[in-house]
């Protein structure tokens, strides 16, 4: 099974605008992330999935996160979904895991123990929120690829 961490991350926040390049503690939010993230067992591939905006705060984004040696798919400004599948395309795993980018607190470990009991469950999808019973920024969401290509076609078309 091929596992593939995709991190929602863009700069264009309308309320909190450059929030996953602030430093906390002289280190962007998104760093802190990934490598928090890549202490997670289960874990094949991470890569960021941005947008294609033009604003030049936005470029800045994807050379940090090179920089660092992870992967960077810069895809639809305005359709999430359509970003999620495009960017997993080249990968083709079966199992997909959103995280979304402004959570620098990520738990490793939470997220391989929400990796784990996904396949043998024989679900389409997995996640700790639907009853929230942990802290806002420890969200995950596993889902298959063909899910995801699923709610691509049929899905909303837009953010």
């Amino acid at each position: 099974m091929k596992t593939l961490v995709t991190v929602q991350a863009r700069m264009d926040s309308t309320r909190f605008p450059n929030k996953v390049m602030l430093p906390i503690n002289g280190v962007p939010l998104i760093e802190l992330l990934l490598h928090r993230l890549s202490l997670a067992k289960l874990i094949d591939h991470i890569l960021v999935a941005t947008s294609t905006s033009t604003a030049t705060c936005d470029k800045q984004l994807p050379a940090h996160v090179r920089s660092l040696g992870y992967e960077v798919f810069e895809g639809s400004e305005n359709n999430v979904l359509d970003r999620f599948y495009e960017a997993a395309q080249p990968h083709r795993p079966n199992t997909v895991v959103r995280i979304t980018g402004d959570c620098p607190l990520e738990d490793p470990e939470l997220v391989g123990a929400i990796i784990a009991p996904f396949a043998p469950r024989h679900v389409d999808y997995l996640c700790n929120r639907n009853l929230p019973t942990f802290p806002d920024g420890l969200d995950t969401e596993v889902f298959t690829h063909s899910a995801l290509e699923t709610g691509r076609t049929s899905g909303p078309r837009s953010r």
